[in-house]
C-alpha cells in the first residue's frame, strides 16, 4: 500500500474507479475541484441585479434600481461595485457603491456617491450598511441603511434677477445629511 500511495498508480486507480461508475449509471461525468482554503467560489457571489423601494430624508419615497459585479477578494473581503439609479418626484440619482463583505449572504456595507438630475442638481457622498440573503438559488432580498451627505446647488434660473445696481448673486449650495433606507429584492445571475 506504501508503494501505492508514494506513486501515480494509486489517484490513477481511483479515477478509473469513478468514471466506471459514472458509465455504470449513465450519468453526466462531473468534474470534482475543491477550492484553497479560506476561498469563496466566484459563482456563489456573482453579477447582482438589485431593485425595490428607497427613501431619502427617512420620509421621501424613491424607485431604487442597481447592478453589482464582484472585483475581486482578498483576506475573505469580496469587494464589489454596484451601479444605480433612484428617482422620485422629478428628480433621479446615477450613482456608485463599492460593497465590502465576507460571504454572499449577511451583513455588507461601504462607500457612495451619487450625481442627482431633475428640477435640481447636487450629489450624495457618504455610505451604506446592510444585510442581504438568498433564499432561493438565484433570488433573495435585501434591507440596508444609508448615511449620505445631501448636496443640492441652487438652480440658475430659480433664482431671482438682482435688483437695478445690484451685482449679480451667485448659486449657492444647500448642504444638509440625508439617512434614508432601500429594501427589495436579489436576482444573481
Amino acid at each position: 500500500m506504501r508503494i501505492l500511495k508514494n506513486h501515480l498508480l494509486f489517484p490513477s486507480l481511483v479515477a478509473l474507479s469513478l468514471s466506471a461508475a459514472t458509465a455504470q449509471s449513465n450519468a453526466v461525468p462531473t468534474t470534482f475541484v475543491s477550492p484553497a482554503p479560506g476561498t469563496v467560489l466566484a459563482s456563489l457571489n456573482g453579477p447582482t441585479l438589485w431593485g425595490g423601494f428607497s427613501s431619502e430624508l427617512v420620509i421621501l419615497p424613491e424607485l431604487f434600481a442597481g447592478f453589482s459585479t464582484p472585483l475581486g477578494q482578498n483576506n475573505g473581503l469580496t469587494y464589489s461595485l454596484r451601479g444605480t439609479a433612484e428617482a422620485t418626484l422629478g428628480l433621479a440619482a446615477l450613482g456608485a457603491d463599492v460593497l465590502f463583505s465576507r460571504a454572499p449572504n449577511g451583513l455588507y456595507g461601504g462607500p457612495s456617491a451619487a450625481v442627482i438630475f431633475g428640477q435640481e442638481f447636487g450629489y450624495l457622498a457618504g455610505g451604506v450598511i446592510g444585510y442581504r440573503n438568498q433564499d432561493r438559488e438565484r433570488i433573495g432580498f435585501f434591507l440596508e441603511g444609508k448615511l449620505r451627505y445631501l448636496v443640492l446647488r441652487e438652480a440658475v434660473h430659480s433664482h431671482e434677477p438682482p435688483a437695478p445696481g445690484q451685482p449679480d448673486r451667485a448659486p449657492s449650495d444647500f448642504t444638509f445629511p440625508s439617512p434614508g433606507l432601500r429594501f427589495g429584492l436579489t436576482y444573481r445571475f
